[in-house]
């Protein structure tokens, strides 16, 4: 039985077990804890609302009726510094300790940097804050990444008037999630509206004595390239898995905590869940609902266990198996989505809806633009969307995620179409 339950971590990983658990009549003793100075949040805001800025708990998504359930405790701003697994114990910052029954690893993950002289990463709420200070004093600007999170961190910084270049690794913004044709439509967006496109891989990134940044490293042609005079510096170039706490612990890690199909590490008292997890076949989440969905898996494994009175027998055959979730992206007043397969593979036919020689007019698109990849069963793969805003993008979403889960066929995608008015 378990009777004592730590979740290390306050992510969307450990946050959902411990709202599953709790709602689901979890009755012993359940802690969770944050390294933040705050309740538990959603992260994918914070990047969002840099030219308005946020209060401390604006984006606070912990149910505080849960949270004040008997036997529950949340511990905030003092993180775990060790673990050690013969006792079964944890001991936190301040020298508190803990035992535990069974320990979740959600640790999630930590922004690259270039280096030497770091920019600004945007992954914490308190690291979002400090850009934030920044912004206000900065006339110019230098977004590194191309991914989601650099063009949402590139739209702020033009919002709030800053001159902004977006440095990208590949030809093309959002190279794993966009086909090219749907990925220049929202450069073409970007640039109308402001920001300034460089192409390059960064070798360095280093601020001089008046407190400006350059970069060095080679362009698209591998000749050495020198840029600068930034103001500021944004660091938007992917993430590592906070595997410290696991490795000296004496887990095994690889690039993440790497755990088996039930989301275990090599020892059974301690599973690992979220961005921070690796299983044995080299999967790792890298998206809020995949995450949300292991600490799901997670809860539903716990508490079958309680019910078959400690043992895990029951629960040996539900192994995780990851699911296809969609990406999106929300910049000047545009909604961009995807999911599945997005690139020509052999057997797979694309399909482009809407798209005309000018999707984009005086910094805004002209209309919902798709694209629809089948495979040679006329069956749905993947799907890449752009279009203004609206009310039903949400609806959208999810069901076109559902779609792509399902393999709807071509008639049925043409009945979806009518039905989401695309």
């Amino acid at each position: 039985m378990i009777k004592k339950l730590i979740i290390v971590g306050s992510g969307i990983a450990g946050l959902t077990v411990f709202e599953e658990l709790v709602t689901n009549g979890y009755a012993h003793s359940l802690t969770l804890i944050s390294g933040e100075d705050r309740l538990p949040y959603k992260r994918t805001k914070v990047s969002k609302h840099l030219s308005l800025g946020f209060g401390k708990d604006d984006f606070a998504i912990l149910n505080q009726d849960l949270a004040r359930r008997p036997g529950v405790q949340i511990i905030a701003g003092n993180p775990v510094r060790s673990i050690n697994r013969e006792e079964q114990r944890v001991s936190l910052m301040d020298g508190q300790t803990l035992d535990y029954d069974l320990l979740i690893l959600a640790t999630g993950v930590t922004p690259r940097s270039i280096g030497p002289d770091a920019g600004f990463p945007v992954y914490t709420a308190r690291q979002a804050e400090e850009l934030a200070e920044k912004m206000v004093r900065a006339n110019t600007g230098l977004v590194i990444g191309g991914g989601i999170l650099g063009i949402e961190v590139a739209e702020q910084l033009v919002v709030k008037g800053i001159e902004t270049t977006l440095l990208s690794r590949d030809p093309v913004i959002m190279r794993r999630e966009l086909h090219p044709r749907m990925a220049a439509v929202l450069q073409d967006l970007l640039t109308q509206n402001g920001v300034g496109f460089s192409q390059g891989q960064v070798d360095s990134l280093t601020l001089d004595g008046e407190g400006r940044y350059w970069i060095q490293g080679v362009n698209a042609r591998r000749q050495e390239i020198q840029i600068g005079g930034f103001d500021l510096a944004v660091e938007a170039v992917g993430s590592v898995p906070n595997v410290g706490l696991a490795r000296e612990a004496g887990l095994a890690v690889n690039k993440g905590i790497v755990v088996d199909s039930l989301l275990r590490t090599q020892d059974q008292r301690i599973w690992a869940v979220g961005d921070c997890a690796e299983t044995v076949d080299g999967y790792r989440s890298h998206l809020w609902h995949a995450a949300e969905s292991q600490g799901r898996y997670a809860a539903r494994r716990i508490l079958d266990i309680q019910a078959h009175g400690g043992s895990s027998e029951g629960s040996e055959n539900q192994r995780f198996i990851p699911g296809l979730f969609r990406t999106k992206c929300e910049v000047f007043d545009s909604y961009v989505f995807s999911i599945g397969l997005v690139h020509r593979e052999d057997g797979t036919q694309g399909i482009w809806h809407n798209l005309t020689a000018r999707e984009v007019r005086g910094g805004r698109l002209t209309d919902r633009f798709w694209y629809l990849v089948f495979d040679s069963q006329d069956r749905i793969v993947g799907i890449n969307m752009i279009g203004p805003k609206d009310v039903r993008d949400k609806e959208r979403s999810k069901a076109l995620q559902q779609a792509v889960r399902q393999g709807l066929s071509r008639l049925e995608m043409d009945e979806l179409r009518k039905d989401l008015s695309f």
